[in-house]
């Protein structure tokens, strides 16, 4: 049974600012508060922003890049064309993310506002060098996707400030990203670890520019920045990722009760060639 709330429907988006300065949790989709309100947590007051249609919406401009609503869904990410041309690693994500039910209600801005370090929509929008736009009653900042998240349940969020969107740079002709996540179960499950992966290379086929991201495995979703730095100027052999794979194995320090924390850094080892060798067979055309 849930504890008692106050609830504010925002009509506009000074509305919703005005009650999140004053301590109101913003509520979006609801597929994570809802969980904790059922478990016992309490929000004394709540701020719904699901009808503000101007965090809603996916543009897409080759020469800007991608724009994301802050209340667009996981199914809306997955199906829409231009992701899944663009920007897979973002459909791979979205995928795997619990059940039909929540895909449906879950959005991008809550997922990421939530900040657990396995959040499924993490390590692709750091793959891409996100940038997330906030607003607040001192006007609008971009953060980012880096710096959003400072720790466990965390970011970088003011008081009162809320997330508009999120935009993405423009990919290039010779580009392939992948994501893949392990869970014990097929579905419905948090991530035991998962693994992002962005290549670009030259006309020679060397790696100019590299992304690795975890997931769950670190107090906040990370970029393996030694895996990248040793990918970059080498041809994508398999010498190559393994030295990446091992790095990113290196940087990984998993704290959870569900697998040893070992076990889990091999699984990082073997999840980044696994996403590696995906983002590669699509770089060359492939499914």
């Amino acid at each position: 049974m849930f504890k008692p709330f106050s609830l504010v429907t925002a009509e506009n988006l000074d509305v919703a600012i005005s009650a999140a300065k004053q301590g109101a949790t913003v509520l979006a989709g609801g597929s994570d508060i809802f969980v904790m309100m059922h478990k016992g947590v309490e929000y004394p007051a709540l701020v719904d922003i699901s009808n503000l249609k101007e965090l809603q919406g996916i543009q897409y401009d080759e020469n800007k890049g991608l724009t994301i609503g802050a209340l667009v869904t996981h199914t809306e990410l997955e199906k829409n064309e231009y992701i899944n041309k663009y920007y897979p690693a973002i459909s791979d994500a979205c995928r795997k993310v619990a059940s039909t039910q929540v895909r449906n209600k879950g959005t991008i801005g809550g997922n990421i506002c939530n900040a657990s370090p396995a959040a499924d929509t993490a390590g692709p929008l750091l793959l891409y060098d996100a940038i997330v736009h906030v607003q607040g009653e001192e006007g609008g900042r971009d953060i980012a996707i880096e710096d959003f998240f400072t720790g466990v349940k965390q970011t970088s969020l003011k008081t009162g400030e809320i997330v508009i969107n999120v935009t993405l740079r423009p990919v290039s002709k010779r580009e392939g990203s992948a994501y893949l996540k392990l869970m014990k179960r097929g579905a419905l499950e948090i991530g035991i670890v998962s693994t992002g992966i962005r290549f670009c290379i030259d006309d020679h086929g060397k790696c100019i520019d590299a992304r690795v991201s975890l997931s769950a495995v670190a107090p906040t979703p990370i970029r393996a920045k030694a895996a990248e730095i040793a990918l970059l100027g080498k041809e994508l052999n398999q010498e190559a990722i393994i030295q990446a794979a091992e790095l990113a194995y290196e940087m990984a320090s998993p704290r959870t009760w569900r697998n040893s924390e070992e076990w889990s850094k091999d699984m990082v080892r073997e999840y980044v060639k696994r996403t590696a060798e995906l983002a590669i067979t699509r770089m060359e055309g492939g499914n």
